[in-house]
């Protein structure tokens, strides 16, 4: 198992993912890495639903994993994109299924 703790901006669409990934990095500089703290964003899981199906194929071909945990933060995006991000991620465990 790996437990890589991505948070979620995965988009329908490489341009959908990007607004999704840059509105999560404001927040995040803003609410957890602003001065006097540096803290490091972690793992983000972003692009479009094609993109992050190689991202974790590659960690299940690379380590022979059979599960991941994922940490998501809810209340970061809207409700609707939350929802959306969510649908977009379920797209990417249906295609290991």
């Amino acid at each position: 198992m790996i437990s890589s703790q991505p948070n979620l901006t995965i988009g329908s669409t490489e341009a959908q993912a990007g607004q999704h990934y840059r509105g999560f990095e404001e927040l995040f500089n803003s609410a957890s890495n602003a001065p006097p703290y540096h803290v490091p964003m972690g793992r983000v899981w972003k692009g479009a639903v094609y993109q992050v199906i190689d991202q974790v194929g590659a960690l299940k071909e690379k380590h022979g994993t059979k599960e991941f945990v994922v940490w998501h933060h809810v209340g970061y995006f809207t409700q609707g994109e939350d929802l959306e991000i969510m649908n977009n991620y379920a797209k990417v465990i249906t295609a290991f299924s």
